[in-house]
Formats: C-alpha cells, sequence, structure tokens
C-alpha cells in the first residue's frame, strides 16, 4: 500500500472525479497548506465518504416544511433525504436499525458525554458505548486523583 508521503499531485487529481459530492465537498474547504499536504488531503477525502452518512442524517434531520411548497413535496423531499441517508437499497434492516438506534443514542447522552462521542464519528452503538464508557472511566479516574481537600 502506498503510504501518505508518496502520495502525488497526480494520485490526487485522479481520486478527486471519483469522489462522493460530499467528500469533494470536505476537500474543498482545505486550505492551500493543507491541500498541499498530500496524506492530509488523502485521509481527509476518504474521511468525506464516511462523513457523507452524518451529513445526509442532518439533512434529514434539518429539513424545515418551509424549503418544499406544500405538503406533497415535503413528504417527497423527506422521502429522498431519508433514503439518502438510511440508504435500503444496500443496507440490510438490521443495519438500519443501528443507525436508527445510533442517532437516539446519541441524542440522550448528556452533552458533554455526547461531544466527546460525536467527535469520535462512532458508526455503531458498540463504538459509541465504549466511548462514552472510557469518557466516564477517565473522569472517575481524574476525579479519584485530585487531592482531597478537607475543612
Amino acid at each position: 500500500m502506498v503510504g501518505a508521503c508518496q502520495w502525488s499531485r497526480e494520485g490526487m487529481s485522479r481520486l478527486v472525479p471519483t469522489l462522493s459530492a460530499e467528500a469533494q465537498q470536505v476537500l474543498s474547504g482545505l486550505n492551500a497548506r493543507e491541500k498541499g499536504d498530500h496524506g492530509k488531503a488523502k485521509a481527509t477525502a476518504l474521511r468525506g465518504s464516511s462523513s457523507s452518512a452524518e451529513l445526509q442524517r442532518q439533512r434529514f434531520r434539518q429539513f424545515r416544511y418551509q424549503e418544499a411548497e406544500g405538503p406533497r413535496e415535503v413528504c417527497s423531499r423527506l422521502r429522498e433525504l431519508c433514503h439518502r441517508w438510511l440508504e435500503p437499497e444496500s443496507r440490510t434492516k438490521e443495519q438500519i436499525l443501528e443507525l436508527l438506534i445510533l442517532e437516539q443514542f446519541l441524542v440522550v447522552l448528556p452533552k458533554g458525554i455526547q461531544n466527546r462521542v460525536r467527535e469520535r464519528g462512532p458508526e455503531t452503538c458498540a463504538q459509541a458505548v465504549a466511548l462514552a464508557e472510557g469518557f466516564l472511566l477517565r473522569q472517575q479516574e481524574t476525579l479519584q486523583n485530585e487531592p482531597q481537600v478537607r475543612c
């Protein structure tokens, strides 16, 4: 496998057209210095496809009635956005349920834990649970290691 440091401009120019629109958008957001770092650009481009599901989820969840003309179009647009997010053509029912449960799990977490877990971008409930438990464990250890002050 070719290392990130060996990635050339030519390699990047061949990769970009094959990326999803979301990955291309993420890549275009890099500044000139970051674009010059081909390893970073490659990682960003490839990561863009996994953040694509999150982007599609956000589009679905943030859609508003005012963005369409009438109930029929609203329903149609929601159906389209949902399909883009959940991809029922390529995912099993279990995978779709996993996405929905993961989303709700992240919503019900306390804000501090939620932010830390979301930063890591878990793709499954098991990953999210492990991240949340790890955060809580580190938090407990920090509290135990603080010097006890007695009044």
